[in-house]
């Protein structure tokens, strides 16, 4: 009988830019203020969240899901020398993403089943390049990235209240308690990344010729909330009201994964009047490895630690590429393209 509605919708940006040594010193400076929100149709707040093991609808409170985000940055570039330019930006963001459910809003679960995510995204960034000549270019930079966020209770949840289904309808009321890790479960998740990149470019008449590297340093985090301190979280599931299945989660949870991502390639392009022919090499390796954890005792489990372990490079790659284009008239206008190469999907933390 509803549709979803909008809560609210509003975006603020401003910035604001210039030197501050002439042809020496320049900044610039970005802020933005955005947020949405959205009511969830048919669904709304539990009128007896503490009172009642069932949902009860509170007809004057509608759920709803907000995205709300802050981001202000600010970017310095300064001409160190005639040839050499180094550029430094920097982000702080903010985020909550209120009443998170799983693709945005979900009508078949109550608020205070869903979470409270708050983020704090934080990306350093410098980069140097350096034309030494007007055929040899080179280029660096590395960036610091760090995205924290915590998800809390919403909607009325108190910490050991019971993550309630109803598996007739699927519907869920009571709690948050999908899963343990990020995103099902009251908690705490932190990534941060380290990318990095060096390359060497040297072009002349016919030939254009790059080498580089580039790869990434990454470490994860994922605990459980103190919402779990002392408790066992456990999921209810109900058949038309009557209990049939519970599900006890070991907790508190503790998850750290570090990971080394890297590449060096060498590439080549070289054109005789009208064919152009390009080719290339690139090798890839990943390295992964966990900490040594202490591991709090819980209910169920006493505490332990877990041993820290290093594989070592348990991926290494060496990836193939050629390719040719043919200028058909002359014109540059048609051309006939032909590649082959071999390529490797994303992993890593």
């Amino acid at each position: 009988t509803e549709v979803a509605g909008i809560k609210h919708v509003y975006e603020f940006a401003a910035g604001l830019g210039g030197p501050i040594v002439k042809d020496k010193v320049w900044f610039y400076a970005a802020n933005m203020w955005q947020g949405s929100g959205e009511y969830s149709p048919g669904v709304y707040f539990n009128a007896t969240q503490h009172t009642s093991f069932f949902y009860t609808a509170d007809r004057t409170q509608r759920k709803y899901t907000t995205y709300d985000i802050r981001d202000h940055s600010g970017r310095l570039t300064w001409q160190a020398t005639a040839k050499q330019k180094v550029a430094f930006l920097t982000s702080w963001q903010y985020s909550c993403l209120c009443f998170k459910l799983s693709g945005g809003v979900d009508a078949n679960r109550s608020p205070e089943a869903s979470l409270d995510q708050r983020g704090t995204p934080v990306i350093n960034q410098v980069t140097w390049q350096y034309p030494a000549t007007n055929r040899l270019l080179f280029e660096g930079g590395t960036t610091f990235f760090r995205d924290a966020s915590k998800q809390g209770l919403v909607g009325g949840a108190k910490a050991g209240d019971i993550a309630k289904e109803e598996l007739a309808t699927g519907f869920k009321w009571g709690a948050r308690m999908e899963a343990v890790g990020a995103g099902n479960d009251y908690g705490e998740t932190r990534y941060l990344r380290y990318p990095y990149r060096a390359s060497v470019s040297y072009v002349t008449g016919s030939h254009a010729f790059k080498t580089g590297t580039i790869g990434r340093l990454a470490n994860s985090r994922v605990a459980s909330g103190p919402e779990r301190v002392g408790i066992v979280p456990y999921r209810l599931q109900v058949r038309n009201g009557v209990p049939a299945q519970i599900t006890m989660f070991a907790t508190p949870y503790l998850e750290q994964v570090r990971a080394h991502e890297f590449g060096f390639f060498v590439q080549d392009q070289w054109t005789l009047s009208k064919l152009t022919l390009n080719g290339g090499v690139r090798l890839d390796m990943l390295g992964s490895s966990t900490p040594e954890v202490e591991g709090e005792a819980g209910l169920f489990r006493s505490a332990a630690t877990y041993p820290a372990d290093n594989p070592g490079w348990i991926g290494k790659d060496i990836s193939p590429r050629i390719g040719a284009a043919y200028d058909l008239f002359g014109n540059g206008k048609t051309a006939i393209k032909t590649s082959l190469g071999r390529y490797i999907t994303f992993t890593g933390a």
